[in-house]
């Protein structure tokens, strides 16, 4: 097989070197067909993350690794659970207020405090991860997508496509009566910095978990189609219990996995998508006041928009995600990430 060697060791393909885009200088992705399976050589075993996972030990089995993949995101759950239990039985007993949940639940959510614990939550589920991937996998940290010498670039590009795609949503929702702008809030600044800071390692932590970590993993020994579509469908799993759940919003969270997989894929990095994510979620909370799948985040934002309408456009109680306005502007993500030609 003709090709150079990359500093990881693994000698790539000409064909690796036309697909990947892994932040070093001269790489393109235009969607070139890989020989014989007519798909793009990004979207097969060529893909640079795909080689560099498979240094470490081979996989298992699709249902043993979606069973280990759950381990391990419970077993990163314990200690970090126990530790937001008994802060919340603190406030209670610091409080005397026993009866009233929704204003205990607001308190603690407006808690600098309670948000700092919540980011070192986020923090234990990524050395999981790490740990799960790098000491026992024994996959390089490249392999997570933790590569490419602009990841400063990639980062801010992610961030600037995420913003875009939600500012799209708020715009057509405006326009359809679907969103409503009410005005400008006044917001303390240091709540929007660490919203903004909860975001950054929230949206990073869910890339790392589903991507870097489950998604690679399963390429070792499954095709890259079946590793999209089993950790889109992990992702959207782990938002069955959020607030307003509906058919569509679910649709719509494995469509956002699969338009983060192929991101990923392409690029050959985990940055970008880490800022979508990131971006995505903190512009619909705390830039435009929505709710973030179920969840409120409005005693920390810039503007204050309001649903109105169907809910079928604006995502009703599980917010924008939950609407149909949300599923075209994934789709459309999803086809320009495949058919975009770089030149």
């Amino acid at each position: 097989m003709n090709g150079e060697f990359d500093n990881t060791g693994i000698q790539r393909p000409d064909i690796q070197q036309e697909v990947n885009t892994t932040g070093e200088p001269g790489g393109t992705m235009p969607p070139n067909l890989s020989a014989g399976s007519g798909l793009p050589a990004w979207l097969t075993e060529q893909n640079i993350l795909t080689q560099l996972a498979r240094k470490g030990r081979k996989g298992f089995v699709l249902p043993v690794e979606i069973l280990i993949f759950f381990a391990v995101f419970i077993i990163a759950q314990i200690l970090p659970g126990m530790i937001i239990s008994t802060f919340t039985i603190f406030v209670l007993f610091a409080t005397g207020n026993y009866s009233d949940v929704d204003a205990l639940q607001s308190m603690i959510e407006n808690d600098p405090v309670y948000l700092l614990i919540n980011i070192f939550v986020i923090l234990f589920v990524l050395l999981a991860c790490f740990v799960y991937c790098l000491a026992i996998e024994h996959r390089p940290v490249q392999s997570m997508g933790f590569r490419g010498k602009d990841f400063v670039l990639q980062y801010l590009k992610g961030l600037l496509v995420g913003v875009v795609l939600f500012s799209v949503v708020v715009g057509l929702g405006t326009l359809l009566g679907a969103f409503r702008f009410v005005g400008i809030v006044e917001t303390a600044p240091m709540m929007l910095f660490l919203y903004f800071l909860f975001f950054i390692v929230q949206g990073m932590e869910e890339e790392v978990l589903c991507r870097g970590y489950f998604m690679v993993s399963l390429t070792r020994r499954s095709s890259a189609i079946a590793a999209v579509i089993a950790n889109s469908l992990a992702f959207a799993a782990l938002h069955l219990l959020n607030p307003g759940l509906t058919v569509l919003s679910v649709v719509n969270l494995i469509l956002f996995g699969v338009f983060a997989s192929l991101y990923m894929l392409r690029t050959g990095n985990i940055w970008g998508v880490g800022a979508i994510h990131t971006i995505w979620n903190y512009a619909q909370g705390n830039i435009f006041g929505l709710p973030v799948s179920g969840l409120f985040t409005d005693n920390a934002t810039f503007f204050d928009f309001e649903q109105t309408g169907s809910a079928l456009l604006n995502g009703g109680e599980f917010g924008p995600e939950g609407g149909l306005l949300v599923t075209i502007v994934y789709v459309v993500g999803i086809l320009a990430v495949v058919y975009w030609k770089r030149k």
